[in-house]
C-alpha cells in the first residue's frame, strides 16, 4: 500500500515525502522480517540517481566545477591536488600537482582552456586544461586564499584572502589572467573573504565575508559601491543573477537574502534550512535559486 502511494508522491515531485515513506518501511530492527519488494528498491533508485562516482583524491573534496562544454569535471582536494575527469566515462585524465596546502576552490575559464585554483598555501595557480601544465602562480596574499574565479571574458582572475591566528589578509585581489600581474587590491572587509563572483557583464564584483557582510565593488576603479549587512552570521556564498540585477547571499545564520544589485535593498529573506547555508546559485534563467546546507539538504527556491 505504501508503494502504491509512492507513485502519487513521484507524480507530484514530492520527493521528501517519498523518501520518508521509504524510510518508514525499512525493517525496524536487525533480524525483523523484511517485507520490501522490488517496488521499494525501484523508488529508492529513482530518488538516488547518482550517475557515476569519480574517484582518485587522497582527501576530502573541497570544490568542483564543470567545463563550459560539459565534457570534463575538475575537483580540488584537501591533499593539495587538482584532478580532471572525463564526465562521460568517469576516468581521471589529469592530476595537477603544485599546491603545498589544501585547495580551497577551483573554477574553469569561459573558453574551457584554463583552470584556476586557490589554496591554503597563500597562492592562486592557473593551469592549462589540456595538458595539466601550471602556467602561472599568483603570489600576493599573506594568508590562505579561500576563493578564486575567472571574469566572464577570461581576462581577469579574482581572489579572496583569509586570516590566521598570526596574520590577516581580508582583501580581494584582481589579477591579469594572461600575465599574473596584480592590478587591484580591494580592502574593506573585516573578516576572511569566503566567496567572490563577477557580474555577468564583468563590471562588478560581489564578495561575502566572515564579517557578516556582502560587498559590491566596481571592477574598473576598485571602489566599494554597496554593503549588504542584513545577516546575523558569516556570509559564505554569493552570486549574481544571470541578468545582473540581483544578488543572493548565503549565511551561517541559516538564511539567504536576495538583494537589488543596484540599490542594495533586500528583496527577499529565505528561511528554511536547519543549519548553515554553505552554497547558493541562480538557475540559468534566474527564476530559481538552489542552496546547499550543513543540514544535508539541497533546496530549490
Amino acid at each position: 500500500a505504501q508503494m502504491s502511494l509512492a507513485q502519487a508522491d513521484w507524480d507530484v515531485s514530492n520527493i521528501a515525502r517519498l523518501l520518508d515513506r521509504l524510510e518508514r518501511t525499512l525493517p525496524a530492527n536487525t533480524g525483523d522480517t523484511d517485507f520490501r519488494g522490488f517496488e521499494w528498491h525501484y523508488w529508492n533508485r529513482l530518488c538516488h540517481p547518482d550517475a557515476r562516482t569519480l574517484r582518485g583524491h587522497g582527501g576530502f573534496v573541497t570544490s568542483v566545477a564543470f567545463s563550459p562544454d560539459g565534457h570534463w569535471i575538475v575537483g580540488g582536494c584537501s591533499d593539495g591536488a587538482v584532478m580532471v575527469w572525463n564526465a562521460g566515462t568517469s576516468a581521471d585524465t589529469l592530476t595537477l600537482k603544485g599546491h603545498e596546502g589544501r585547495v580551497s576552490s577551483v573554477a574553469v575559464s569561459s573558453d574551457g582552456r584554463r583552470i584556476v585554483s586557490s589554496s591554503y598555501d597563500h597562492t592562486v595557480k592557473i593551469w592549462d586544461a589540456g595538458t595539466g601544465n601550471e602556467t602561472l602562480t599568483l603570489k600576493g596574499h599573506r594568508c590562505p586564499v579561500f576563493c578564486a574565479t575567472f571574469s566572464p571574458d577570461g581576462r581577469w582572475i579574482l581572489s579572496g584572502g583569509g586570516g590566521t591566528a598570526n596574520a590577516q589578509d581580508f582583501t580581494l585581489k584582481l589579477w591579469q589572467a594572461d600575465t599574473g600581474v596584480e592590478s587591484l587590491t580591494l580592502s574593506g572587509h573585516q573578516g576572511s573573504v569566503q566567496s567572490v563572483a563577477f557580474s555577468p557583464d564583468g563590471s562588478r564584483i560581489v564578495s561575502g565575508s566572515l564579517d557578516r557582510t556582502a560587498k559590491v565593488w566596481n571592477v574598473e576603479t576598485g571602489t566599494e559601491t554597496l554593503t549588504f549587512d542584513g545577516h546575523r552570521g558569516h556570509v559564505v556564498s554569493v552570486a549574481f543573477s544571470p541578468d545582473g540585477h540581483r544578488i543572493v547571499s548565503g549565511s551561517r545564520d541559516r538564511t539567504l537574502s536576495v538583494w537589488n544589485a543596484e540599490s542594495g535593498v533586500e528583496l527577499l529573506k529565505l528561511d528554511g534550512h536547519n543549519s548553515y547555508v554553505t552554497s547558493a546559485a541562480f538557475s540559468p534563467d534566474g527564476s530559481q535559486i538552489v542552496t546547499g546546507s550543513e543540514d544535508s539538504c539541497v533546496k530549490v527556491w
